[in-house]
């Protein structure tokens, strides 16, 4: 206890010294510094408040979408799809594995007599010659900033006589093309993509979300009774649920109106499936209730301080005002 007096009336002393060397200070300080050092403070904190307020009321909006040009050559159509998304609860910046599977195929185009064929490998060998050129644009709208890319990867064979390549114009945008050899007996493509989610901003406490999911194609494109799109919300099964599940996320809308919808997963096909190809995609908002409870608690908290600082600063406004007032009057006097 002893120490603790000793370091105080040390500390007091050289306050006192410091501020005697310099005689400006303790005048500011008479006449409303320190109320104006915490009016700026009190201030900024406020400011800051308010924009942390205002992020977790704020539905996110973002997007994702494919285009499907379909065969560049014209000889086939296409007229098979498989659409999975995984949009289950994951913490922030996890690279989810199979985040998005994608598989489409083509079938001959029977009014075609000729056929045309390419040798996109530029090898005179007949083993690479196509008959199938597939162009698949995939675009991301997001928060992100977006990072010119313009690298171009090799092709690469999927041992199914077939040639993949991916042009990355940007981390938003990339091309996909598939090109069939003359062997190709199946002309069905499939794509994977791991990946860090952000139609939902996992990273954030935001509570309420909405995507957008396009799928844009030709209007003329007729899909088979095997095609469907599939999204994954919650992952709820007999492992899981024994003991209780956590609080699942909940879509409030979505539109068009799927086929199946349950607490897992969201599946479109035939008549549905159609609806989507007309509307160029899927709209879905939602919310998060393990963020929202938290996001409440955070509103209570920061609407409480917000206003008890706001007082503070009509309070100090009105002392400083009263103490310049009074230094204005001895300076008249004086």
């Amino acid at each position: 206890m002893k120490k603790v007096v000793e370091l105080v009336r040390d500390f007091y002393v050289k306050t006192i010294s410091l501020l005697s060397c310099h005689k400006g200070v303790p005048f500011v300080l008479a006449h409303g510094g320190i109320h104006l050092f915490l009016l700026v403070v009190l201030c900024i904190t406020s400011i800051w408040m308010f924009f942390q307020l205002r992020e977790i009321n704020i539905a996110s909006f973002n997007q994702i979408s494919y285009t499907f040009y379909g065969d560049t050559l014209n000889n086939y159509k296409l007229d098979y799809m498989v659409f999975e998304k995984d949009m289950r609860r994951r913490s922030g910046y996890q690279c989810n594995f199979k985040d998005i599977q994608l598989t489409y195929g083509y079938v001959k185009d029977t009014t075609k007599t000729e056929m045309r064929i390419v040798n996109p490998i530029k090898i005179d060998d007949d083993r690479y010659n196509c008959d199938l050129v597939s162009v698949v644009r995939y675009v991301t709208k997001n928060s992100l900033k977006d990072t010119l890319i313009n690298k171009k990867q090799q092709f690469k064979t999927n041992s199914l006589n077939q040639w993949l390549r991916t042009i990355m114009i940007s981390n938003h945008e990339r091309l996909y093309y598939c090109y069939s050899t003359l062997k190709d007996k199946t002309h069905i493509f499939y794509r994977v993509t791991h990946a860090k989610d952000r139609l939902i901003e996992w990273e954030k406490n935001t509570p309420l979300f909405n995507y957008w999911m396009g799928i844009v194609m030709k209007k003329d494109v007729k899909l088979n009774n095997k095609s469907y799109i599939k999204i994954y919300i919650n992952d709820i099964n007999p492992n899981n649920a024994v003991y209780g599940i956590e609080q699942p996320i909940i879509i409030e809308k979505i539109v068009p109106k799927p086929t199946v919808q349950n607490m897992n997963e969201i599946v479109y096909k035939g008549r549905e499936l159609e609806q989507v190809i007309s509307q160029q995609g899927i709209y879905v908002s939602g919310v998060d209730p393990i963020k929202k409870e938290k996001a409440e608690r955070k509103n209570l908290y920061f609407t409480v301080a917000l206003g008890t600082m706001i007082t503070f600063m009509l309070d100090i406004i009105v002392q400083l005002v009263l103490k310049w007032r009074k230094l204005k009057t001895q300076y008249e006097k004086a």
